[in-house]
């Protein structure tokens, strides 16, 4: 995202001025904000991760970018990229280029990489290995810098065991896909959906053969003689999957873990969409009809949707389940009950929310905004040109977010 260095237009810093004389609002000490970095360098990018590690992309010269993260200055580089995190925030990579050259970028500084480009950064779910792709022309090969497995015609995103162990993929063979598993197919269908893997290590799949899909976890045969399946997924401890299909009838939700002898199925409802795992518990939500009227499918409940409702989020140990929405009122809506929200919220924003408190924390176009939806009282961070999303950092037990003023980078910090 570009920042610019001058003001919003005050049609912005108006929106929020209306909020506030519609609502209970304090700035106090509870709401602080920290300058970073000053304006010698133009800001091309920054953000947040939710860990609490924050980074920056300047450009002091034209062709020529610095990396900050947490204040220090890595390069100058040609072109950096934004650095990923991996789930504790113990390590974080990215990618740089100087003189066409490529490397990986890490705390412990850059590593020059043999090759024509690199790609598809990520880590595994319960790991701080940094795992990457090394172009050469056409040739690909995933690495961690120690283990080494060849690509050959990837159609998506690669998939790890919570520790890394293994690492699964789709590859296209001719007319066919085949499931690869570190480096080995072991698994041939005309189609194939790869939606995650589970803690033990078994892929959660969908192979499709002609016009019949069957959905598999390991070897096990979850549903099967089904005419269409998507959305498949699993939460990031490796417990619970989840996956939207039908056979003859409607499209149902499923979702199974190991304590459940078969799937569970969701009420007939139409127009899924959405699904949306909890990251701890069998829990899912999504977007649906039922009788005529949008809801959000909490599990078998439903709540109305409103005419607009933002992105389904749940809190980081799966406690709250929160969203925004609008009809002839702006809403918060906490495990389905409704809080009025008297100023206008942005449905696009996705929300940051407490895990054991009623506390939800979003970015309006110019500062941090944390929100106690019992008590109907609101926080702002400073004033800013423009601000970035709003993390929930659990450490620091606090909504963070990133905002520019005046060419300088600040972070606001609202502590419930």
């Amino acid at each position: 995202m570009l920042m610019p260095n001058i003001p919003r237009p005050s049609s912005a810093i108006l929106s929020v001025l209306l909020v506030m004389l519609c609502a209970t609002t304090t700035m106090h000490a509870d709401c602080t904000d920290t300058m970073l970095l000053g304006n010698e360098e133009p800001l091309v990018k920054y953000g947040i991760d939710s860990t609490g590690h924050w980074w920056a992309i300047t450009q002091p010269f034209e062709g020529i970018e610095h990396l900050y993260v947490d204040g220090k200055r890595y390069g100058p580089f040609n072109r950096i990229e934004p650095p990923i995190f991996s789930r504790s925030g113990a390590s974080w990579g990215t990618i740089g280029e100087r003189n066409t050259q490529w490397s990986i970028v890490t705390a412990e500084g850059s590593r020059h990489i043999e090759g024509t480009g690199l790609e598809s950064l990520m880590y595994p779910p319960a790991s701080d290995e940094l795992w990457y792709v090394v172009l050469n022309g056409t040739d690909r090969v995933l690495t961690n810098g120690q283990r080494t497995y060849r690509c050959l015609n990837p159609t998506g995103t690669f998939a790890f065991d919570p520790a890394g162990i293994t690492v699964w993929y789709v590859g296209q063979r001719g007319n066919s896909q085949a499931l690869v598993r570190n480096g080995e197919d072991v698994a041939l269908g005309e189609s194939i959906q790869l939606g995650g893997i589970w803690a033990d290590a078994r892929p959660f799949y969908a192979i499709g053969n002609g016009a019949r899909y069957t959905v598999y976890l390991g070897d096990e045969e979850l549903a099967s003689n089904l005419t269409f399946v998507n959305m498949l997924q699993v939460n990031p401890s490796g417990t619970v999957c989840a996956f939207s299909a039908a056979s003859t009838g409607p499209a149902y939700v499923y979702m199974y873990t190991d304590d459940y002898i078969q799937p569970w199925m969701s009420p007939v409802v139409e127009g899924i969409s959405d699904v949306t795992l909890s990251p701890a518990d069998p829990l899912v939500a999504y977007r649906a009809t039922r009788r005529g009227t949008r809801v959000i499918m909490f599990n078998n409940a439903d709540y109305s949707a409103g005419l607009e409702t933002g992105p389904l989020t749940f809190s980081n140990n799966g406690a709250f389940l929160v969203y925004a929405g609008r009809d002839s009122e702006e809403f918060f809506a906490v495990n389905g009950k409704r809080y009025r929200v008297k100023g206008r919220v942005s449905t696009g924003a996705r929300l940051a929310v407490h895990p054991t408190k009623h506390y939800v924390g979003y970015s309006s176009a110019t500062t941090l905004v944390m929100w106690d939806v019992e008590l109907d009282i609101m926080r702002l961070g400073r004033m800013c040109d423009s601000a970035g999303p709003t993390v929930y950092d659990v450490k620091a037990d606090a909504f963070k977010a990133l905002g520019v003023y005046g060419g300088r980078l600040f972070l606001m910090t609202c502590k419930p």
